[in-house]
């Protein structure tokens, strides 16, 4: 980008804007925000008449127009002077004029003798010598020192002073490499907040759980620094071709939400997901106003960088260009990316590939990792009658060569289109179409019905 507004900064604050270029790509300050917020900063950013950058505290202060932004190393310590109590676009406008400059930094080389100079040149560079991830071991030990005191004093004696502290851990893990961490105790902090609000939403067995994992991870992490690297960066992989076969809604305890696209790539023989996301945490509404906003993100325009909807790729192949993935095969919704629509996907041209259930061993440290689909013939759905019946829909899916595959559909606002949809279509009704089943540890979960040359997204009113 082009800088048209006057900059007025000293080499000190390019130096100190130089130092947070890392935490300033677009997926860290989407993952702060959200994508609407990050789209209205660029556009802030490219309106700004004049930006000036000042090295304070260990920081930057960014000026922008009538607003003072603060950033530092510390996500958690960002700050503006607007009436915002949330991350908002100032924040993230700041954070990417930052970034824009930061490579503006001229430093004058010291004058070396000769014998200096060779020295210098035959030295190892720093990263020959050290390929290991970054590790804080002061926020490991932190975590560390405060799940150790909330397990011995138990969840059910937490407050508001542990949800303000979890908050905390959580900012100062995102956009580094404990950022799973981060997220860990986000969802904790939401537990313990909904405990509080004697809320039907809080589980204690979850809560427990989350907590051990938190404080078992920091632990593993100090030790062994491999486990920070469970394929979270996205990394350029060129131009592919993939097809859609279904959308499903989404929303986590830990207040964020959104749409997920089930995608194959028939050239590499994989599964991906893109999803359109959502933060929800600071939204004064109700769960069922929160339920309606996810489900109408299916018509968000907001993936890659002509904006399609998830709703539009969905029974549709495409190309990507210049696309990016995680080592979980999320692919990035970077405004970077460009997808061109070719056609419409049908059962017969998806490869045998699809039908193929993938069985993976489970991993305690991430048990979340490549999202798996496949696709079963339906011959017909046996409902089940049983003491789960309370919290879930299980049905039976009978297919082709006498397999059978024990599914379930999670009770919830949410999912009260596909429970009804299942419900209704029970039996022999969907003889001959086929069912996208989504693995989520040992579960099944349906996502969409292919019915000729229609696919059904069942989560949705009018599929």
């Amino acid at each position: 980008m082009d800088r048209k507004y006057d900059l007025i900064a000293d080499n000190n604050a390019l130096e100190a804007a130089g130092r947070l270029t890392r935490l300033c790509s677009e997926d860290d300050l989407i993952q702060l925000s959200n994508k609407g917020t990050y789209k209205r900063a660029l556009k802030d950013l490219e309106a700004a008449e004049k930006i000036t950058l000042t090295a304070e505290n260990g920081g930057l202060k960014v000026l922008l127009d009538d607003f003072s932004v603060f950033l530092s190393e510390d996500v958690s310590q960002w700050r503006c002077s607007c009436p915002s109590v949330t991350v908002c676009r100032h924040i993230i406008t700041a954070a990417l004029a930052a970034a824009e400059n930061a490579s503006s930094v001229k430093e004058t080389p010291e004058e070396r003798s000769p014998a200096e100079e060779l020295a210098a040149r035959s030295a190892p560079s720093p990263e020959e010598n050290d390929n290991s991830p970054k590790t804080d071991l002061e926020y490991l030990s932190d975590v560390l020192e405060y799940t150790d005191q909330l397990l011995k004093k138990g969840i059910i004696n937490c407050g508001e002073n542990d949800i303000d502290t979890l908050e905390r851990l959580s900012l100062r893990g995102a956009g580094t490499v404990h950022r799973e961490l981060g997220k860990l105790c986000r969802t904790l902090s939401e537990n313990i907040r909904n405990m509080n609000m004697k809320s039907a939403a809080f589980s204690p067995q979850a809560a427990a759980f989350t907590a051990a994992r938190i404080y078992n991870l920091a632990k593993a992490s100090k030790s062994s620094p491999k486990l920070l690297f469970n394929g979270n960066d996205y990394e350029p992989k060129g131009s592919a071709a993939f097809f859609c076969v279904g959308i499903y809604p989404w929303m986590t305890d830990s207040g964020y939400g959104g749409v997920t696209a089930a995608i194959y790539c028939a050239e590499k023989k994989q599964w991906y997901i893109c999803t359109a996301a959502l933060p929800l945490i600071y939204e004064e509404k109700s769960l069922t106003e929160k339920t309606e906003l996810i489900l109408k993100m299916k018509q968000r325009h907001c993936l890659w960088e002509n904006e399609l909807s998830p709703e539009v790729l969905s029974g549709n192949t495409f190309l990507l260009y210049n696309y990016s993935a995680d080592g979980n095969n999320r692919i990035s919704t970077s405004s970077k990316t460009m997808c061109r629509l070719t056609g419409q996907a049908y059962i017969s041209n998806m490869g045998r590939e699809i039908f193929r259930p993938v069985e993976r061993e489970y991993d305690y440290f991430s048990p979340h990792k490549q999202d798996d689909f496949f696709a079963a013939e339906i011959r017909n759905i046996d409902i089940h009658e049983s003491p789960a019946a309370a919290s879930e829909l299980c049905f039976t899916l009978s297919s082709a060569c006498c397999r059978s595959y024990k599914c379930v559909i999670p009770l919830s606002q949410l999912n009260r289109f596909a429970v009804n949809f299942i419900r209704q279509h029970s039996g022999d009704k969907l003889i001959g179409s086929y069912m996208i089943l989504h693995r989520q540890g040992r579960a099944l979960i349906p996502i969409s019905v292919i019915s000729g040359t229609e696919i059904k997204n069942i989560y949705f009113s009018g599929g």
